[in-house]
């Protein structure tokens, strides 16, 4: 199976700057408030809401299919950690968990009767948090989970698995927690504010964003030892916010607000969805494609030509290991080819940067299968330089300098 796309930096810059595809209102097949979507790449959606709602996309958002949830309770947050195993949090105490990518479902046992308000994964480790400083751990994909201690009693809306041992939570009175340890502990970090924080994003394994109350937008690029609260043009409550790369993301809240950046948070764009109620949830693949959920089954859908147009051949041969090749020619000018190894499936990243660490493009951001892949990758817009390149598999990076010669 071979599948080609196409790139020209200069146009991926017109787009991001100056233009790009709207919000489309997409019918859902429901009125139930939405409360929040996961895209593991710009075909496979799951959307979870109210009254047990679970709704699952396999071509873009085009068309939906109502899941069987088994639950009656409100399902408040749901991730993906691969193409086949989800798990959906929700109300006292609600946990479930699927292995077939969203169709079917069961209820897992948990040792409390909170609310549930956030769950993320990173393979089989993840966490989920709520009501009353609750914070439970699993280390099996889901299927059981122990209480963990938070050291606070306030409400926690948020999580974030960075890999697996590496993971944030948010939420009352501007709280941040930090685990290195898998969920085991948890640090308390000085935030700055004292809004409540509702949403976390992390595009590499330095740079977060929180969202939260009065238009708040929290960013830390050091792994969240500091943070600095952005100017983002909004007092409206922020609900999620979802990063593709360091650089581009959207944050979206009540009356219908939608906050963009594409300068990692230095500059915002607010934009009101006509007809949107209270946005709960984002998620985004690529600088231009992604989806956005709320009040009274409303689901957006954006989909452009950026992480989409790249020229990215595949080859099913399952490679031995995982390897990032020296791209070719080196130097270039202004088109040069990469070359990289996946010996089994993943989500992977595939991003250039200049030499002071700023993303300066996505070129691959998706879930990919096991085997062989080459990049062909025009810069022609760019100016000469060096820059690095950064191709990210699961838990494992890999960098490498190519020249720009013009």
């Amino acid at each position: 199976m071979i599948k080609s796309y196409f790139l020209s930096f200069a146009m991926l810059v017109a787009v991001v700057a100056f233009a790009g595809p709207s919000w489309t209102l997409q019918p859902g097949g429901t009125t139930e408030h939405l409360r929040s979507v996961f895209a593991l790449d710009a075909d496979n959606i799951l959307v979870v809401g109210n009254d047990g709602v679970i709704l699952k996309s396999t071509d873009g958002g085009s068309s939906w299919v109502q899941q069987v949830s088994g639950t009656s309770e409100n399902l408040l947050s749901v991730c993906m950690s691969d193409a086949d195993n989800v798990v959906a949090a929700g109300g006292t105490g609600t946990l479930l968990k699927s292995a077939d990518g969203g169709s079917t479902w069961s209820l897992s046992s948990v040792p409390t009767t909170s609310h549930l308000r956030g769950v993320s994964f990173q393979r089989l480790t993840g966490v989920a948090v709520g009501n009353d400083g609750t914070i439970l751990s699993s280390t099996d994909g889901g299927s059981t989970w122990a209480s963990m201690e938070s050291g606070i009693s306030g409400t926690l809306y948020c999580a974030h698995m960075a890999d697996e041992n590496l993971g944030f939570v948010a939420g009352h009175s501007g709280v941040i927690l930090r685990t290195t340890d898998g969920g085991l502990s948890w640090e308390d970090l000085i935030s700055g504010t004292t809004d409540c924080l509702r949403g976390i994003s992390m595009p590499d394994e330095s740079t977060l964003y929180i969202a939260g109350e009065s238009g708040s937008i929290l960013k830390s690029s050091d792994g969240g030892d500091s943070w600095v609260i952005q100017s983002t043009g909004t007092t409206e409550k922020l609900w999620s916010i979802s990063f593709s790369d360091p650089l581009t993301g959207v944050a979206v809240g009540e009356g219908g607000t939608v906050v963009r950046t594409t300068t990692g948070g230095s500059s915002w764009n607010v934009e009101v969805l006509s007809g949107a109620g209270i946005l709960y949830g984002v998620s985004m693949v690529s600088e231009a494609t992604g989806t956005v959920v709320g009040e009274n089954g409303q689901i957006f859908r954006k989909t452009g030509g950026i992480t989409t147009s790249v020229n990215l051949t595949h080859q099913d041969q399952v490679p031995a290991d995982f390897a990032l090749k020296q791209n070719y020619p080196n130097p270039f000018n202004p088109s040069t080819t990469i070359e990289f190894t996946l010996p089994e499936a993943a989500h992977t990243t595939l991003r250039i940067y200049n030499t002071l660490g700023q993303a300066v493009a996505t070129l691959v951001s998706e879930a990919l299968n096991a085997g062989t892949y080459s990049f062909h990758w025009n810069a022609d817009g760019l100016a000469s330089g060096i820059y690095l390149y950064q191709l990210q598999f699961g838990n494992v990076v890999s960098t490498k300098r190519l020249i720009l010669s013009k």
